[in-house]
């Protein structure tokens, strides 16, 4: 019965995904965003994947990112600062935690195992992450609530796109970090290693470090000097680099390199989405034409 109750929880959670990411964006449908949600933690707690630790940490997190969102009926709890007090406060250091799993219980089912696309390649796994999942969808609620800080078009940074990969592949080129490898996946593996790259780690990066952390920063750091903005940017992309230190300086090197033109991806535009999209490509573009996710 448990085993029945596992596999009958995952073919809905990248739907639930995709589901709760269009109602965040509708403002009208910002609260019943959160339904997905609740589902995705009623189910995970059911069949066994979340524990009750992980669970509280994520429902307080909900709890929070509502009481943002609905800044204006609660105007008594959060007048003046104390919106901002309660992003940078509390949603982000929650969001952390929740990120590196430092609350236990969490035991993601794993889809591919010992996956290796070339012979000189590390090998990887890949999981569906349910906590991960909820996490992308309260923090894209937060960013969808907030205003852009620009309203270009986004078609007048596609040049960004080519000289982004071309940049970040030839630095991991450089570093030995990879090599050309061009391949075809199967088609199952691929299609579950894109649904959970792009609607979950994408999401969850974009939305900390680009639309939340570098969007705030920004804001501050233009107030005391000229290049703020840039600054801003600059600043986050080597945070951004230094989260993914586990896969050494070079890759460091790259996620910061990288970082910079998400991050101009959004500056230049104000839309997530476009950040969320060149992060996606350049994964894509690893995976397909590189070794990936690293040579050995």
């Amino acid at each position: 019965m448990d085993e029945i109750l596992k596999s009958s929880v995952l073919p809905f959670v990248y739907p639930l995904v995709v589901v709760g990411l269009i109602l965040a964006s509708i403002e009208r449908w910002r609260f019943v965003s959160f339904s997905p949600s609740v589902i995705l933690l009623f189910g995970g707690y059911f069949s066994g994947y979340m524990a009750l630790p992980s669970i509280l940490a994520l429902g307080l997190l909900m709890l929070l990112v509502a009481l943002y969102v609905a800044d204006r009926r609660v105007i008594w709890l959060l007048a003046g600062d104390r919106r901002a007090w309660l992003l940078y406060g509390a949603i982000m250091p929650l969001s952390l935690l929740i990120a590196f799993r430092v609350f236990p219980g969490v035991d993601n089912p794993l889809l591919y195992d010992g996956v290796q696309l070339g012979n000189v390649t590390e090998t990887f796994s890949i999981y569906l992450s349910l906590d991960k999942a909820v996490l992308a969808l309260l923090l894209w609620s937060v960013i969808a609530s907030r205003a852009s800080p620009t309203t270009g078009n986004w078609l007048h940074t596609l040049w960004l796109f080519p000289i982004a990969l071309m940049t970040v592949f030839s630095l991991g080129v450089l570093f030995d970090y990879v090599k050309l490898d061009l391949k075809w996946p199967a088609w199952q593996l691929l299609i579950t290693w894109s649904l959970g790259n792009l609607l979950v780690t994408c999401v969850v990066e974009e939305a900390f470090f680009r639309g939340i952390l570098q969007r705030g920063i920004s804001v501050k750091w233009q107030e005391r000097f000229q290049y703020g903005a840039i600054a801003a940017l600059l600043f986050v992309s080597i945070l951004f680099g230094l989260v993914h230190f586990d896969g050494g300086w070079s890759l460091v090197i790259m996620a910061s390199v990288a970082g910079v033109f998400y991050g101009m991806a959004y500056w230049l535009t104000g839309r997530l989405w476009v950040a969320v999209t060149l992060h996606f490509c350049v994964n894509v573009v690893h995976l397909v034409f590189f070794s990936y996710p690293s040579l050995l």
